[in-house]
């Protein structure tokens, strides 16, 4: 008897989609110190390798092409961490680095924010996002903007970009009251361009995204 798996095949799913989590641990960020270097070098590692899946393949082709084998990008180096969070938090440096905890003491993520007083009054930029691959898609992420703009209520404008082929982030940006305002050319050593974002609403406005 000839076995005919032609209906068969056919009622197979060419691609799963799988459900949305959404995380019931505390999101809490706090001002990182330079013991926490070690797992923010990790846990960025795992994040920015990991983004190298979205991109096109004659980007990620110039990229390996370029790069030191011995070194990653900045934000995977445990003395670039170390380094920058003794600089910008152990001073009067106008950067804050925060990291990312959830349920009280796991670092799943790390950014930047820098006052921007050269750009006009109440200007700040986000720098250096990151969510551990692990940890994405659960909610993570929108709850540490919730948490930006409580703990810094008086910015006018927050600013910041990324890569153009990063579709995900763009729709993400949008979702937390960002605005495409243009696109700019990376570093000539950078094959590829950085869409720009600005977020010009309220606190009010911001509080209920």
């Amino acid at each position: 008897m000839t076995l005919d798996v032609t209906n068969t095949l056919q009622t197979v799913p060419q691609e799963v989609t799988m459900p949305r989590r959404i995380e019931p641990r505390p999101v809490r960020l706090k001002v990182a110190t330079p013991e926490d270097a070690g797992p923010l070098t990790v846990t960025a590692a795992l994040a920015f390798f990991d983004d190298r899946r979205w991109m096109p393949s004659e980007t990620l082709d110039s990229i390996l092409a370029a790069d030191d084998p011995s070194k990653g990008p900045p934000h995977t180096s445990y003395r670039w961490q170390k380094n920058i969070i003794e600089q910008v938090n152990g001073g009067t440096s106008p950067t804050t680095y925060y990291k990312v905890l959830l349920g009280g003491s796991l670092i799943v993520g790390g950014l930047f924010v820098v006052a921007r007083p050269d750009l006009g009054d109440g200007q700040w930029r986000c720098e250096g996002i990151y969510v551990d691959p692990d940890y994405q898609n659960r909610g993570i992420g929108q709850e540490v903007f919730r948490q930006i703009y409580r703990l810094h209520p008086d910015v006018v404008c927050w600013s910041l970009d990324t890569p153009e082929y990063a579709v995900g982030n763009h729709h993400f940006y949008e979702r937390m009251g960002f605005t495409h305002i243009g696109t700019s050319e990376a570093d000539p050593a950078v094959p590829f361009r950085f869409y720009d974002y600005e977020n010009t609403l309220s606190q009010e406005e911001r509080l209920k995204l």
